[in-house]
């Protein structure tokens, strides 16, 4: 039987050959080139008996060459290389073949990879490892996926940042080109710097949080040369209450300038602390004149120079509610944020007086129908809800009583009435 693929050749009956005997071709089982010889080999049925007339044949010889286009005189050795080829073996007057291709193989790419743990430090630093590749075939490297290099080392990178790296390789006889393949996680991290030469200043009490910073930023870290300031933020105390070596908080400090891409804060400034003192509350006297009520009474003092909210207040001695002139004291602060303010004026007295009150009544009035009878008859009723006095009442506003009733007329006559407090 003679084919194209798995051929064989079977000798007959003729001859008297006992048990006729078959070989048949193999292709290679891996067609891929990787430069080892592809060999095609064969297997016989019925090993020893291929004779003919009792004579043992020799066991035959493959041959190969190559085939449409590819260069390959016909040689015993098993060709490597890519192309296509022809195997052939023959017994006798008899030739069996196989037809089979070398393809190219896909190089092996050592894995390239991005040089670890990089810091700016202001220099060219090279940002890949050195790359391997098949033997025959050249790695080239690029930045910008234009411009190539087979210098690994020529791929670097001066400012913080992440890099786009790419690699590639042309193709040759025996292996497929590497097409452009991006390299993953290539970086330069930032350089960590602090801020220091900030204070904060001591303050009196405001009612806030509020901290002054003085000093001249300095940033420690930053390489010479580089163009990097310090954008300043606020600082700010834990409360607003009075205190001496209060801790100071930081935030919102930031750096800028042309090269403040490549560094990062590793902290805000930390570590100062400052004293917030009493504020001298400032006292205003009003009301120190009243008018007799009954009420007990104290000069009306207020600070005015409050923080804004803040619950603070006078405390004083001295109240009264008769009239006359009045002695009051400044004692204390009383209030949940009256350790914030100092009093120096403790213990000033403050003179205030009660004058009297005009008083105040129900007005007498003039007795209805009363008709002459001969007999003196009262003339008025009596006021009454009187406050602030004594009622008197007078037909002569020489001569008073208290009594209304004694008010009296006997004749018909128009009477004129006069009542007046005491």
């Amino acid at each position: 039987c003679v084919g194209t693929d798995g051929i064989c050749i079977t000798e007959s009956n003729e001859g008297n050959k006992v048990n006729p005997v078959s070989l048949t071709l193999n292709p290679p089982t891996n067609l891929v080139y990787d430069g080892n010889a592809k060999k095609v080999d064969f297997s016989i049925n019925q090993q020893g008996d291929w004779k003919r007339t009792g004579v043992e044949l020799a066991l035959p010889t493959i041959k190969y060459i190559g085939r449409d286009g590819t260069n390959y005189a016909e040689s015993d050795v098993a060709p490597s290389a890519v192309g296509k080829y022809k195997a052939s073996i023959t017994v006798d007057t008899k030739t069996a073949y196989i037809e089979y291709e070398i393809t190219k193989a896909n190089p092996q790419v050592k894995a390239l990879t991005a040089k670890s743990n990089l810091k700016y430090n202001g220099l060219k630093q090279q940002l890949i490892t050195q790359g391997s590749i098949s033997t025959g075939l050249t790695l080239e490297y690029s930045l910008d996926g234009i411009n190539w290099t087979t210098d690994s080392s020529a791929i670097t990178g001066i400012n913080a940042g992440t890099y786009t790296v790419y690699y590639k390789a042309e193709g040759n006889e025996n292996y497929n080109a590497v097409a452009k393949t991006q390299i993953n996680n290539v970086s330069i991290g930032k350089k960590s710097v602090t801020i220091t030469g900030l204070s904060v200043c001591n303050k009196e009490y405001d009612g806030t949080t509020t901290a002054t910073v003085t000093g001249d930023a300095t940033i420690t870290g930053l390489i010479e040369g580089d163009e990097v300031t310090v954008t300043a933020g606020k600082a700010t105390f834990g409360d607003k209450k009075v205190g001496t070596s209060k801790a100071v908080s930081f935030t919102g400090y930031s750096l800028s300038g042309a090269k403040a891409g490549n560094y990062a804060l590793s902290s805000q400034p930390s570590n100062k602390t400052a004293n917030i003192t009493k504020k001298e509350a400032h006292l205003t006297v009003e009301n120190t004149i009243f008018t007799y009520n009954g009420n007990d009474y104290l000069p009306t003092v207020t600070i005015n120079n409050l923080a804004s909210g803040d619950d603070c207040k006078v405390v004083m001695t001295g109240k009264a509610s008769t009239g006359g002139i009045h002695t009051a004291t400044i004692t204390r602060l009383t209030g949940k944020d009256a350790g914030n303010y100092s009093l120096s004026e403790a213990d000033r007295q403050i003179d205030y007086e009660i004058t009297n009150a005009n008083p105040t009544l129900t007005a007498p009035t003039a007795k209805e129908d009363v008709t002459y009878d001969g007999t003196p008859q009262e003339l008025i009723n009596a006021g009454s809800n009187v406050v602030g006095g004594t009622l008197k009442y007078s037909l002569d506003k020489t001569h008073w009583t208290t009594d209304a009733s004694s008010i009296k007329g006997t004749d018909a006559n128009t009477y004129t009435v006069y009542y007046k407090v005491d």
